[in-house]
Parts: structure tokens; sequence; C-alpha cells
């Protein structure tokens, strides 16, 4: 299990879970590879998890994306793709203060980071 908040850390799986404090979804684009991809941005705290990972034969979309089950990403601003519609937020406590909305990613999903923690490395 990996996890990365540096900024253009990425992972990539067959599902991916997806909670932020905010969600947007991108209109479907064609891809001349992939066909059709639904692009998402998350911000407010945005966390990716890999829940079901690649077969092995996949093309990557980056080269050094975390592959492995439960490998994460998280920051100030995530976003991406998926190959298969992805279906409406669950809403629910994320902290004691906060909710959030949840949601899982299927088809081929890519998630990386924009916007990392302020208090990340550099």
């Amino acid at each position: 299990m990996a996890h990365s908040n540096r900024v253009c850390s990425s992972v990539e799986g067959e599902a991916v879970s997806l909670q932020a404090r905010k969600i947007l979804f991108r209109p479907p684009r064609k891809d001349a590879k992939q066909g059709r991809l639904y692009g998402f941005v998350i911000s407010r705290g945005g966390h990716a998890e890999i829940t079901k990972i690649l077969p092995a034969a996949t093309e990557s979309h980056a080269g050094v994306s975390f592959r492995g089950l439960n490998d994460t990403v998280s920051g100030k601003g995530i976003d991406g793709y998926s190959t298969k519609p992805i279906g409406k937020p669950d809403v629910g406590a994320a902290t004691h203060t906060h909710k959030a909305n949840f949601v899982v990613a299927k088809g081929h999903c890519y998630a990386h980071v924009q916007i990392g923690p302020e208090d990340a490395p550099r």
C-alpha cells in the first residue's frame, strides 16, 4: 500500500474510490486509444484509493502511477477520468465537522494530484 500527496503523483485501477467535499464531473470526451472518457475533478480534501487493480497486461496512462491494491493519492485538487460513466455520489460524514461525497469510478480509472496539501514537503 503506497500513499502520496505530491503534485503529479497518480493512481490507476479497475475501480477507484473517490472521496472529497466537492466533486465535479466533466462532459464525456473521445480518446483514440480508450474510447469515451468520463472526467472528474475532486477538491477540498480529495482522496483516491484503488479498490480493484488493473490486469497486468493493461497499458498504463502514466508510467509512474501507483497500481497496487489500496494505493492512494490525496490533495487539495485531484483530476482524472474513467472509461465507464461515474454514478451519483453518496453524501456521508467524513469527519466530525464535515460531510463528503463518496463515489466509486469503475473501468480503467486514472487520478492524479494537481494541487497538493499546504503542508506537503517540497
